[in-house]
Parts: structure tokens; sequence; C-alpha cells
């Protein structure tokens, strides 16, 4: 997206009024900002990945006048430290970390506001404490179930044969029949050599399926320094923590809280279904469509991201007013047809 088209959809970039390192324990620091108002509404935005770690827009989504935005990287993200370390690095972990972080402001309740993985660890976060959950934002809804997992390594290839052929054929053919597996070997080896290369194509893989349309290579690639958390992380989690059908098996304690989904109806990479279906078990819910595909920097999902907080910001909670229905049909005889 141009950076013109952001600036007319976004709130105006602005410098954090805190920013620090919060120790979590198990040698892990993360790196944190706060920007907006200090007395404003407290919002926590929940980066994807895991590992791909925050940038430099998300405060935009927000009104700073009223806000209080929580920026952060998760556990093993590129700004917080030790960067790309899986040791003690689970979602449990990032749930826990989330609370510390809370009661380390010094927020009481605070707004969830995810997209991706961001999604997964705010209805997670959720499960574990509604208490402090105001409400959730969610994008590409992903709940780390065995289907999701499954459509993700197998089945992409679908939609973008071509990015997939290319993530497959990184591997020699000897590797090919575990994708998984064999980059996560790749990913955690102590060599830059046989690392780094794992870590691009892992990343040019996702980004290249995250739009309407293949991006080019300028969005495609990714740093050494973005690279590999992201790829390292994400594969880490999707071996050893998944699949993992407990947010649907908890969702009861949550299907009151208010929460927007905003969907691509285009989304490769987390397909609508997962929105549906979480949706489906929800009480105060609202499932928006946009024609975008994965990434929250489409300029549909952006609208309709800063949308929801707007509505926040105007009513307490991000979902969208139900439609009045339809008015019944006047009686008498139907039209005949033409």
């Amino acid at each position: 997206m141009a950076a013109d088209e952001k600036d007319a959809i976004l709130y105006p970039a602005s410098l954090p009024f805190n920013e620090g390192d919060l120790d979590v324990g198990d040698g892990h620091k993360l790196h944190y900002q706060q920007f907006g108002n200090p007395d404003g509404i407290p919002v926590v935005y929940l980066h994807g990945g895991p590992g791909a770690g925050s940038a430099p827009y998300f405060h935009r989504f927000f009104d700073p006048a009223v806000f209080n935005i929580v920026i952060y990287d998760q556990r093993g993200a590129p700004a917080s430290n030790p960067p790309g370390d899986i040791n003690a690095n689970s979602p449990a972990h990032l749930v826990e970390d989330n609370e510390k972080l809370r009661q380390h402001l010094g927020i009481d309740k605070w707004h969830l506001f995810g997209g991706s993985w961001g999604s997964t660890l705010a209805l997670m976060y959720a499960e574990k404490y509604p208490e402090n959950t105001l409400s959730m934002t969610l994008r590409g809804v992903f709940m780390m179930r065995d289907k999701e997992l499954d459509w993700y390594i197998n089945r992409i290839g679908t939609f973008f044969p071509e990015v997939y052929k290319e993530f497959v054929e990184f591997l020699p053919q000897n590797e090919r029949s575990d994708l998984l597996e064999n980059y996560y070997q790749r990913l955690t080896d102590p060599d830059p050599a046989v690392h780094l290369p794992a870590a691009f194509a892992w990343t040019r893989f996702e980004n290249g399926s995250a739009f309407l349309d293949v991006p080019p290579d300028e969005i495609r690639n990714d740093t050494p320094q973005r690279a590999l958390p992201f790829a390292r992380i994400e594969a880490h989690f999707m071996r050893n923590h998944m699949p993992d059908d407990s947010i649907m098996q908890n969702i009861a304690v949550i299907k009151d809280i208010p929460t927007a989904i905003v969907q691509g109806r285009h989304d490769i990479v987390c397909p609508p279904m997962s929105a549906f279906d979480l949706s489906e078990k929800l009480t105060n819910v609202s499932l928006e469509f946009v024609q975008s595909g994965h990434s929250g920097a489409s300029p549909e999902t952006m609208k309709s991201l800063v949308a929801a907080t707007n509505r926040i910001r105007d009513t307490g909670s991000p979902v969208l007013p139900k439609k009045a229905p339809a008015s019944p049909a006047p009686a008498g005889n139907p039209p005949k047809p033409v």
C-alpha cells in the first residue's frame, strides 16, 4: 500500500509517551511502547507471527486523543530480547506475559486487538483472564486447529501454486515428505548458513500468500533480523504446540465479551472458515467480510479495523450494530415474472 493511501486511512503517526523492557522471566525481556493518552481507554495490540513483531504504524489504528495504546513485541520477537529464542516460548508463556505487562503498566482492564496469531493470543488470553478483557477486535482468525495447520502447510498451493512450489522446492527432494519437520530442523540449526536461507524461504512463502495477488520482492523479503524470529518461532509453535482445540473447547468462557471480527473474504493464510466458526459460538459478535487477503495492511481491512476502534471510542464496544430486519413483502398477489 502506498504511504499516502495508508495516511488517508490511519491516524497520524506519533511518538510514544512511555517505553521500556519488561523482564518476564526465563531469560526473556519484552520491549513495549505506549502511545496516545496516558489516561485514555486502554487497548493492547497483539501482533502476528508469532515472532513477527510490531510495525511502526500499529499505534495508528487508534484515536490517540482517547486511547492509551500499548504496543509490544512478544517473547522472542525482533525488538524483544533475545530475538528468535524458542526456549521457554509457548502459547501459554505468551498469555502470561500479556498479563504481566498489564499489571506492570497499572492497567485495570483493557481492550484486545489482534490479527492472525494476534487473534489466537487474544482469544487464549481472554479465556484465561475474562475479567480483565473489555472487548476483542480480531482479524484473520487462527485457532490452532488441525485443519488450519494442515491448510497452511499443505494446501495454500490451491490458490498460490507458484508461491507454494517455491516453498516446497527450497528443500531437497528427500526432505519434502514432511515440510514442517524439515523446515523446523533447518530453522533451529545453529549455523546461520543453514537457518537463514530457511528463514528467508519461510517468510517469502507467508508474505507471498498474504495479499490478493503475489506482492513484489520488496514486500515478500524480510531482513535477517525479522525473518529469523518470524520463521523460527512460527515453525516451533506449529510443530510443538499445535494442533490444539482448546480455544473452541473453552469458548463458553468468552461468549458474551463484545467481539468484532474483520475477515478478508480472500484470506488464504487464515481462511474465513475459522472466523465463521468462531462467530457461531459467540453471542455479542459481529463478523464483517472485506474484499482483502490476509494482510492487515490491506486498505479495506484497515478501514474496517479503524471503524471498529472508533466504535470502542464512541460506544465502548467494537461490535457492528445489528442490521434492522428486512420489511415483509406487502400482502397480495405476487408479481408475475416478466
